[in-house]
């Protein structure tokens, strides 16, 4: 009798496990769509000022001048400050987006974990949580360190390090 429980186990086992890896797909999809309007302007932006033969910075300072004389659209400070610092926006929204989805998992799976050692659904539950949070953790790093890259590429960090370790030496 015990010798036919493990295959059965064996079996609920790689059910749980596929159940959680395509949730945590799920959770990573969903932070992926949240975060492309952003993304998606940023790359945007990064294009047109390659085609425009300019920096992002010269074209994000160029269309600021556009609009500062535009008096009959005026905008929230808020919204025109995301506007000129879109890299700053970006990251905004990708680590707001993944903490959003990250709380209800958290609270979920604390909710569970005292029943985990007497409860495999609890446990899997728990388990499942715990994998989705890695997973949208890791989602977020990915996606925020491409942002991180482009404003390096696109404001020229590297010069500005180059420049002050000059005046350093000096």
């Amino acid at each position: 009798n015990n010798s036919n429980d493990k295959p059965e186990m064996e079996e609920e086992e790689s059910v749980t496990k596929k159940i959680q890896n395509l949730y945590v797909g799920y959770q990573r999809k969903l932070l992926r769509k949240r975060s492309k309007p952003c993304i998606a302007h940023l790359a945007k932006l990064r294009r047109l000022a390659v085609s425009s033969n300019c920096t992002v910075t010269d074209l994000l300072q160029s269309q600021n001048a556009d609009h500062d004389d535009d008096d009959d659209h005026p905008e929230e400070e808020e919204e025109r400050r995301w506007k000129i610092q879109p890299h700053g926006h970006a990251i905004t929204v990708i680590l707001g987006e993944a903490s959003s989805l990250i709380h209800p998992l958290v609270m979920w799976r604390n909710g569970t974990c005292h029943h985990v050692q007497h409860d495999l659904v609890a446990a899997s539950i728990s388990a499942m949580c715990q994998y989705s949070i890695q997973g949208l953790d890791e989602e977020a790093q990915n996606l925020g360190t491409t942002v991180g890259t482009w404003f390096m590429e696109d404001r020229n960090v590297n010069d500005w390090n180059k420049s002050a370790a000059a005046e350093q030496q000096q």
